[in-house]
């Protein structure tokens, strides 16, 4: 994550020692990337725990993602408990982690999601009961707006400075405004997944495969992908297809399952239902209009001129 790593860890740093919550930067199967900045007794105590800490890293990793997927920075109750928010970071254009802050303890009556069951198996145990009621007692209103702050500064200084970005969403049919560039780099790159498109359609491609030939994140390719060809991935895939299917119905005697095997479909009838979701007709009804079609021209004999 250098350079940023130090950035996002100097942030991190202040934010915990300003605010008095926890803070920690995760990857994106939620562990710890060091050092952990004030974090409490009970959470320290819980995080070295071999049988609690996978539960910690779940939560870390999905509260990033709710985040992302709502767009907006939601606190959560994690499974101990305590109320924590996780915000999604993205580097180079890669999702590649979250920025994991909270634990604290909240009394008000508001509703806070749980991002886990709660596990009160540890709390069950004397010393993490004892450390629990430990753990400071903060309002809701001022962790969100601790939340929130810290959301500003990630997205706008980070943004800026070290080409670091808030991901806004991470569903690739979702067509929100984001922050996407088209770089000169990034346009080859999409320039050479179309030619390798175009080569080999007719084998067993996808967009996680594409993604990762580019070397950039799902969310991203598709994005920059639509971008660039006006179309997204799946529809170009299937516009390139089809129109071979058709050029092979007109030029060849292959049967219609040979088509569909040599376009990249292994199940005739799913072809056969495509190929009409594009032109209107069924291939052996396309295949018939269009031989009728070339009979007509061949016979066809101009009159002379006068």
């Amino acid at each position: 994550m250098r350079p940023s790593k130090d950035i996002i860890d100097k942030i991190s740093y202040d934010f915990a020692y300003a605010t008095g919550l926890g803070s920690v930067v995760v990857d994106l199967n939620g562990k710890e990337i060091p050092p952990w900045y004030n974090f409490t007794s009970f959470c320290q105590h819980v995080r070295k725990n071999a049988a609690f800490y996978p539960y910690c890293q779940q939560c870390d990793r999905s509260g990033g993602l709710e985040s992302s997927k709502l767009k907006q920075v939601n606190c959560y109750r994690c499974h101990a408990g305590l109320v924590d928010f996780s915000i999604p970071i993205v580097i180079n254009d890669s999702l590649v982690g979250f920025l994991a802050c909270g634990q604290a303890r909240v009394t008000d009556e508001s509703p806070i999601p749980n991002i886990l069951r709660d596990n009160n198996d540890m709390r069950k145990e004397s010393r993490l009961f004892d450390l629990y009621h430990e753990v400071p007692v903060m309002n809701l209103m001022k962790i969100r707006a601790a939340a929130q702050l810290l959301n500003v500064i990630v997205e706008n200084y980070l943004c800026k400075q070290y080409d670091v970005r808030i991901i806004k969403s991470i569903d690739p049919d979702d067509d929100t405004e984001t922050y996407i560039g088209t770089s000169d780099l990034h346009r080859a790159k999409i320039e050479k997944i179309v030619n390798y498109i175009n080569q080999n359609f007719s084998d067993n491609l996808n967009l996680e495969q594409m993604a990762n030939m580019a070397n950039l994140s799902q969310f991203y390719f598709s994005r920059l992908f639509k971008r660039m060809l006006g179309v997204g991935f799946n529809s170009y895939l299937n516009n390139k297809r089809m129109n071979e299917a058709r050029y092979l119905l007109e030029k060849t005697e292959w049967s219609i399952d040979k088509i569909a095997r040599n376009v990249g479909f292994c199940d005739s009838p799913y072809f056969a239902r495509s190929f009409k979701k594009s032109f209107g007709l069924s291939p052996k009804v396309f295949r018939q209009t269009s031989a009728g079609q070339i009979m007509i021209q061949n016979s066809y004999t101009p009159s002379p001129s006068l």
